[in-house]
């Protein structure tokens, strides 16, 4: 009887982590902004703006404000500076190639730098087709940004 009762507890346990780890990973609705990083190394110029801009769309249409870092950062809202939590940074990582699979990392930190989201997308000779699946369980979630809601960074 100990033994089930101590199996029985373990799975709670290992549930009650996983779950709040899921719920933590994709709960974004305590971000208003993303800053989408630009990759330092550039495959074709014309094709990292068809990537970036439709990477900007996709959250735009989720109801995120976006922007890139190559903006100038003095027509950011006072928002934006005022409090840093609010805003994710996204990072891609990609290789359009003229090989047969391409792919595309999306990556979400947050102010303390803790990734929030993170899904690879590959596709056979369709970037668009990797993009849509990294981003896919973002399209399915429900996005409402909630101002109650906060990340404090640690200081």
């Amino acid at each position: 009887m100990k033994l089930f009762y101590s199996y029985f507890l373990f799975i709670i346990s290992i549930s009650i982590t996983f779950s709040q780890e899921v719920g933590n990973v994709y709960d974004l609705n305590c971000y208003k902004y993303v800053m989408i990083n630009i990759p330092k190394y550039h495959f074709s110029k014309q094709d990292d703006k068809e990537i970036i801009r439709t990477v900007r769309n996709l959250f735009l249409n989720k109801g995120f404000k976006t922007y890139t870092n190559d903006v100038d950062f003095s027509k950011l809202p006072a928002e934006y500076y005022n409090d840093s939590c609010i805003v994710l940074n996204c990072f891609l990582e990609y290789n359009p190639t003229i090989k047969t699979t391409d792919f595309l990392r999306i990556t979400l930190k947050n102010c303390i730098e803790e990734i929030v989201y993170e899904n690879t997308g590959k596709s056979i000779w369709s970037m668009g087709g990797a993009i849509d699946e990294a981003f896919e369980p973002i399209k399915n979630m429900n996005y409402e940004y909630d101002p109650n809601r906060k990340i404090t960074p640690i200081k």
